[in-house]
């Protein structure tokens, strides 16, 4: 991902580098919520173990909320300490 934003993209500095890292672990973090988490876990019988059927959705509502904070407000972080790191090295 670094190679895309910095290298391919061409991103200067702090903000380019983060905006471009945010858009690109939301996108990742959207996948996960509605395609993993939506439809695979919930939706298919990938994930049903005999005998428990009766406990679905494996992923309760609570925690999928959990899941959308923490992975909006994580991406941001990690894409904030991607882009620091990467102004480090870019200035060595």
């Amino acid at each position: 991902m670094l190679v895309c934003v910095y290298g391919i993209n061409g991103a200067k500095g702090f903000v380019q580098g983060f905006w471009q890292l945010l858009v690109i672990l939301s996108i990742m973090n959207l996948m996960d919520r509605l395609l993993v988490d939506g439809y695979w876990v919930g939706h298919t019988n990938a994930w049903t173990i005999p005998g428990t059927e009766d406990l679905k959705p494996y992923i309760t509502a609570k925690d999928k909320q959990k899941k959308w904070i923490f992975g909006t407000v994580g991406m941001a972080a990690i894409a904030a300490a991607l882009a620091r790191i990467m102004m480090f090295l870019m200035e060595n």
